[in-house]
């Protein structure tokens, strides 16, 4: 898949609605979000340094960098999202920076096909899968599964519509 065809996909206001089940609480929650996926051009010099040091350390000459903001109930948080896929081995790494320029979390993907994208990312001792369908241009179907030492402990379903 072409970076660019999925980087239009994810492009966009969104408003997101997720169910989240904890098996370890026997507890159910749901939240709404409103995230602003939209790409950068010029970025601060802190965030310009670490780059530098993606390129060099990933040997990339072309990178994605978005800036995401979401918002709940008033608060606003905005985190980039750096996208490193090479096309060759239909794999990439995303990289998530807060503000300051911390690297917050890393996770890998790959595109099963032009409707579905899967993602792994490790937080301490949790392991998270994510797997993200694209039922239209603006429709997003995501299911992510938790699991701690290789016990799942969680589930979430959200579902994703684009409001612009």
């Amino acid at each position: 898949m072409n970076s660019r065809f999925f980087m239009n996909k994810i492009e966009g206001n969104w408003i997101i609605q997720s169910t989240n089940y904890s098996l370890l609480k026997n507890t159910i929650s749901t939240s709404i979000n409103e995230v602003i996926w939209k790409e950068i051009q010029n970025v601060n010099n802190d965030i310009e340094i670490i780059i530098k040091n993606i390129i060099t350390k990933f040997s990339i000459n072309n990178i994605s960098i978005y800036i995401i903001e979401s918002s709940n109930h008033k608060r606003i948080k905005k985190f980039y999202k750096f996208f490193l896929y090479n096309e060759k081995i239909n794999k990439g790494s995303i990289l998530k920076l807060n503000h300051t320029g911390n690297i917050v979390s890393k996770a890998s993907f790959s595109y099963r096909n032009n409707q579905y994208f899967h993602i792994k990312s490790k937080y301490n001792d949790f392991d998270i899968t994510e797997n993200v369908y694209f039922i239209n241009p603006n429709l997003k179907i995501i299911k992510s599964v938790i699991k701690k030492n290789e016990t799942c402990i969680g589930i979430s379903f959200s579902s994703e519509i684009r409001i612009n």
